[in-house]
């Protein structure tokens, strides 16, 4: 199943919002709960938690690839993908659950090639690939959709280097422009906010800066073939 969407620029996935049977629960007959309700953590354990709910204690195991997040209110669900919670060094992670498509149950990856704007959302072990919008890249670190200028392997900066995107109105901050690269008839650069990425339109379509966008070869025709 091959599933494409558009990522804006902090949003993530969302994670389950329940104690899904499949994860490992068990309740602690001789714990003493600190509050009657409330989450607590298991000691130099990354991804498991105790649920105090009326004094009674559960202990409860994350989705693979996901953290408890001890700054998370009770009853809203505690577990996070890691780039929102720092595991502790020496902390052990539960073992992987791979299935035929993921490395996780949940997590990212950048896609394979060289498409920088192109990544894998792991959900319930299944694979979607997913887009970041025009102008913005992948970054692996944040896990996030990101400006080419802090991904340094995307940034592209011999190609656009002196490359200045053009002033944008103040009531138009945010917005993408695309502008011709050079005379040349499929590739553009997409600006936002100052900040320039390099794109190109697909194999028989060229760049109409009327539209900003790609159109069929035949419209137009003042430019150089790459």
């Amino acid at each position: 199943m091959l599933l494409i969407f558009v990522l804006p620029l902090l949003l993530l996935a969302e994670v389950p919002d329940t104690h899904a049977q499949s994860y490992i629960a068990t309740q602690l007959f001789d714990y003493r709960c600190q509050e009657p309700n409330g989450y607590e953590s298991v000691s130099r354990k990354c991804d498991e938690y105790i649920e105090c709910k009326e004094n009674i204690a559960i202990q409860h195991s994350c989705p693979d690839g996901l953290h408890f997040n001890s700054k998370v209110q009770w009853p809203n669900y505690p577990c996070g993908y890691p780039s929102e919670v720092q595991c502790g060094n020496g902390y052990e992670i539960q073992k992987a659950q791979p299935s035929s498509e993921c490395s996780h149950r949940y997590g990212f990856s950048r896609s394979d090639g060289n498409d920088c704007g192109t990544f894998t959302l792991c959900y319930e072990g299944i694979a979607i690939m997913m887009s970041c919008s025009d102008g913005l890249v992948f970054n692996v670190e944040k896990e996030i959709c990101d400006w080419p200028i802090n991904v340094p392997e995307c940034s592209h900066s011999r190609a656009l280097e002196g490359y200045t995107c053009p002033a944008t109105p103040a009531d138009e901050e945010g917005n993408i422009s695309k502008n011709r690269y050079g005379r040349s008839c499929s590739r553009f650069v997409a600006c936002q906010d100052s900040y320039p990425r390099l794109l190109k339109c697909d194999i028989g379509l060229h760049f109409d800066e009327k539209t900003e966008s790609c159109v069929d070869a035949e419209y137009v025709v003042d430019c150089d073939r790459d």
